[in-house]
C-alpha cells in the first residue's frame, strides 16, 4: 500500500491521532474515506468543505481507489489527513480479494467512522458490512450516463441492497435520491437521511472579484450565457451549444463554458461545425469561477442526469436568472415564482430551452428580478454553515461521543423520542413544533426536522444547536 500526506500534512508515520496524544489530548476521531477518485467533483468539494470547516476536530484517512488525490490541494493547512494508494484493484463488481483488501485496511486504519461515496466505492461499505468494524455512512450524489433518466441497472440495485441494508446510514442530498434508494433499493426509512448540499453563500454573492477587471473574453453590449463543469457526456455542454445556435444571429450574445473534461474536443468541433466557434468561449478550468460567472447574464445547465447540482446553487447565490433541464431536484431547488415562470425545461425540448434563453435575455428586468430572488433563496436554504453544523452532528452522534449528535434511529411512527439517561444527545421539540416524515407502523422515519425547533443539547456545554433544519422541499417528495 502505497501513502502519503497532503500538502505537508501528517502522513501515516505521523498519526495525527498519535500527535495528540503526544500533547496528552485526547485523540480526536478518525474518519476513513473511500472515494472511486479524489479529483474534485461534488462529493469531493462537499469532503472538503466540512474538513475545512471542522478543522483538527477529526482526523481523515482519504482512499482514492483510483489514486487521484488533485482535489487535495483544496484543504486548508490546518487539516490532519492522510492518502492511501494501491489497495484494492478496479473491477466490474464485486471482487472477493478487494473485499479482503478493504478489510485489512479497515483493521489496520481503525477508523471511528467509515465514509463511502457513490456505487464505485461499494465493496468498501460491503466489506464493512460482512465484517463490522465501525459506524458506516454511504453517500449517494448521483449517476453516470449508464442510470441517467431515473434508469437502475439490477445488477447495482441488487449490490446496493446488500451492501447497504444493514446498520448503514445512506446520505443522500436530493429527494429524487431519497426516493430511489426507498423504493428501487428498499433501504429502511430510518437509515436513509436527506441533507441538502450548502455553500458559502456570502463568498458566491461577492459583487466584486479580483479587483473587478473583466475576463479577457468579455465585451460591453454583448449578453453571456454561461454553464460551469466538468465536459462529460452525462452534462451534456452539446445541449447548450445546440441551443445557443437557435438564438437569433443578430442577438448579441456569448455563450462560456467554464470547466474542463474528455468532451472538450467533441464539443469545440461542435461550436464549429454548428457555426458559432467565433461566439462561443472555453474557458478552461478555472480555480476562482466567480469573476466569471459575475459576468453572466444567465447561467443554462444542460444535463442529462442531475440530482442536487452545486453549480446551480453557487449560480443562484451569485444572483443569476437560471434556464434548466428538468432533471433530479433542479425544479424544485428553485424558488416557486421562478418554476411558475417555466425556466425548467423538459430534457428533450432543446427548442423549448433556446426560447426561455432568448425571453431572458430579451428583458433585463426580469432577469434582475429573478437573480435577486435566486440569492436570497440561496442564503436561505443553502448556506454552508447549516450544512457543517448536521454533518458535525451527525458524524458526532455515529461516532458515540460528547457533544452534539444525532442518535438513529431517531423514533417510530414519525416521533422523536426524548432524552435518556446515558444517551450522548438527546433531541425534544418546542411547543408547537413537530417531527417530520411519515413511517408509520412501527418504522423508523427518515429525520427530517423543521427549522428551528428541534434542538441537539451538548452534554459538554448544554447549549442548544439546531441540527438538520427543514428544506423547502420537505414539500413534495419527488418533486421535480
Amino acid at each position: 500500500m502505497g501513502d502519503c500526506a497532503a500538502g505537508g500534512l501528517p502522513g501515516p508515520d505521523d498519526d495525527p491521532r498519535r500527535a495528540e496524544r503526544r500533547g496528552g489530548g485526547a485523540p480526536p476521531p478518525r474518519l476513513l474515506h473511500v472515494f472511486p477518485t479524489f479529483a474534485l467533483g461534488g462529493s469531493q468539494r462537499r469532503t472538503i468543505d466540512l474538513a475545512n470547516a471542522l478543522g483538527r476536530d477529526f482526523a481523515h484517512v482519504v482512499l482514492a481507489i483510483d489514486g487521484e488525490v488533485s482535489a487535495s490541494r483544496l484543504l486548508d493547512p490546518g487539516v490532519a489527513v492522510s492518502f492511501r494508494r494501491g489497495v484494492v484493484r478496479r473491477s466490474s463488481g464485486l471482487a472477493p480479494g478487494n473485499l479482503l483488501r478493504l478489510r485489512r485496511l479497515l483493521r489496520e486504519v481503525r477508523p471511528d467512522l467509515l465514509l463511502t461515496y457513490n456505487f464505485g466505492t461499494i465493496e468498501a461499505a460491503l466489506a464493512n458490512r460482512l465484517w463490522p468494524l465501525c459506524p458506516h455512512v454511504h453517500f449517494e450524489d448521483g449517476f453516470g450516463p449508464e442510470e441517467a433518466g431515473g434508469r437502475q441497472l439490477p445488477r447495482r440495485v441488487w449490490a446496493r441492497r446488500l451492501a447497504l441494508s444493514g446498520n448503514s446510514r445512506v446520505v443522500v442530498p436530493s429527494r429524487t435520491l431519497e426516493r430511489i434508494a426507498l423504493d428501487a433499493w428498499r433501504l429502511r426509512r430510518g437509515r436513509v437521511l436527506y441533507l441538502p448540499n450548502g455553500i458559502d453563500t456570502a463568498h458566491w454573492a461577492a459583487a466584486a472579484v479580483g479587483g473587478g477587471a473583466p475576463p479577457a473574453w468579455w465585451r460591453a453590449g454583448e449578453m453571456v450565457v454561461g454553464s460551469v463543469g466538468v465536459f462529460r457526456p452525462e452534462k451534456n455542454f452539446a445541449r447548450l451549444l445546440r441551443a445557443f445556435a437557435r438564438l437569433p444571429r443578430e442577438m448579441p450574445a456569448r455563450l462560456v463554458l467554464v470547466g474542463d473534461g474528455p468532451e472538450r474536443g467533441a464539443l469545440e468541433a461542435l461550436a464549429a461545425g454548428l457555426g458559432i466557434a467565433g461566439r462561443v468561449t472555453f474557458t478552461g478550468h478555472l480555480l476562482d469561477p466567480r469573476p466569471a460567472l459575475h459576468r453572466f447574464d444567465v447561467f443554462a445547465l444542460g444535463s442529462d442526469t442531475e440530482q442536487m447540482p452545486y453549480s446551480l446553487v453557487e449560480a443562484m447565490a451569485a444572483g443569476l436568472a437560471v434556464v434548466a433541464t428538468d432533471v433530479g431536484d433542479v425544479r424544485a431547488m428553485l424558488p416557486a415564482a421562478s418554476r411558475e415562470e417555466a425556466v425548467v425545461v423538459p430534457v428533450a425540448d432543446e427548442a423549448g430551452f433556446a426560447r426561455r434563453l432568448e425571453a431572458l435575455l430579451r428583458d433585463p428586468a426580469r432577469r434582475a428580478a429573478a437573480g435577486a430572488r435566486h440569492r436570497a433563496h440561496a442564503r436561505e436554504n443553502y448556506d454552508l454553515g447549516a450544512m457543517v453544523r448536521q454533518y458535525d452532528a451527525l458524524f458526532r452522534g455515529l461516532i458515540g461521543r460528547s457533544g452534539t449528535g444525532i442518535r438513529f434511529p431517531v423514533g417510530t411512527g414519525g416521533s422523536i423520542r426524548p432524552a435518556e439517561a446515558g444517551d450522548a444527545v438527546g433531541m425534544s421539540p418546542p411547543a408547537g413544533c413537530s417531527g417530520g416524515g411519515g413511517g408509520g407502523g412501527g418504522e423508523p422515519s427518515t429525520l427530517t426536522l423543521r427549522k428551528g425547533c428541534f434542538q441537539t443539547s451538548s452534554r459538554s456545554t448544554g447549549e442548544g444547536v439546531p441540527v438538520v433544519p427543514r428544506h423547502p422541499l420537505s414539500h413534495g417528495v419527488g418533486e421535480g
